[in-house]
């Protein structure tokens, strides 16, 4: 469960800062 929380987070941060 952790192990998705943590991958979407990761996701997250790598589209935010591919966004800039």
């Amino acid at each position: 469960m952790y192990r998705v929380i943590t991958i979407s987070l990761a996701i997250l941060l790598f589209g935010c800062t591919d966004d800039s």
